[in-house]
């Protein structure tokens, strides 16, 4: 099959965190002026922070943070709330993945 074009490639799938004990949240982040430099550095500096977005809105930006336990989930927020030229932070803790995207490399039939 693979000679023949059928099986194009492979994959690893790994277990998401969120089942493994750890958890997972979302912060929705509002910069105060023109402060979005240094804050984005100082959050892409911050461990619990697994991927940073910027966004248009009410928000400008979304970090995905990645945790071990509340008590860890809380000194992050404590952390990055204290960031200077964090307006204004809204945070959300991931219950459960309903749909997720298809591995990478492979598409939905």
């Amino acid at each position: 099959l693979e000679d023949a074009g059928v099986i194009v490639g492979y994959t690893v799938r790994l277990r998401p965190e969120g089942e493994t004990g750890g958890l997972q949240a979302w912060m929705s982040i509002s910069i105060e002026g023109n402060d979005a430099r240094r804050v984005t550095a100082s959050l892409l500096g911050e461990p619990s922070v697994l991927a940073l977005h910027a966004t248009n809105g009410q928000w400008d930006l979304l970090a995905d943070l990645q945790v071990a336990t509340l008590a860890e989930l809380a000194r992050a927020l404590e952390r990055i709330r204290l960031i200077k030229g964090i307006r204004n932070t809204e945070t959300s803790i991931h219950l459960e993945t309903l749909r997720a995207p298809p591995p990478q490399g492979t598409g939905r039939r």
